[in-house]
């Protein structure tokens, strides 16, 4: 099975059909130029992903140049957890306290949101963000 990558603008990011996705795991990856990158595979389900034939489609998302990340877990559940909402920060509180620490690459960064099912919450301040299709 072949695999695809492809860069995400914003607007694709936005797009991009996650809502009701099984969010399976993330993996940090030390980065070459410092920071690291994050992995973050999931399943897109069958009604949201473009009319697609399959009941799920796995797919993994690389943040890549991360400098920032924070994940709020509030509850342990016995079922993974879906993908509920996903957005960019406009005003990040992230980005903003990584300028004022005066940080190296800040000004490239998107803040991107990820709220789940039962209320955790992924925020991560990162300069890209890939598409992996497997």
């Amino acid at each position: 099975m072949s695999t695809t990558q492809q860069l995400l603008d914003d607007k694709s990011f936005l797009a991009f059909p996650l809502h009701d996705a099984k969010f399976g795991s993330l993996t940090t990856i030390p980065a070459a130029a410092g920071g690291f990158d994050i992995h973050l595979k999931a399943e897109l389900h069958e009604q949201e992903s473009f009319g697609a034939p399959v009941k799920f489609h796995p797919v993994t998302l690389v943040l890549e140049s991360v400098r920032a990340s924070q994940y709020k877990v509030f509850e342990v559940y016995n079922y993974p957890e879906v993908i509920a909402d996903w957005e960019i920060v406009q005003k990040s509180p992230v980005i903003e306290e990584l300028k004022q620490k005066n940080c190296f690459g800040v000004n490239s960064l998107v803040h991107y949101r990820f709220i789940l099912s039962g209320g955790s919450q992924l925020d991560i301040a990162a300069q890209k963000v890939f598409l992996i299709e497997n």
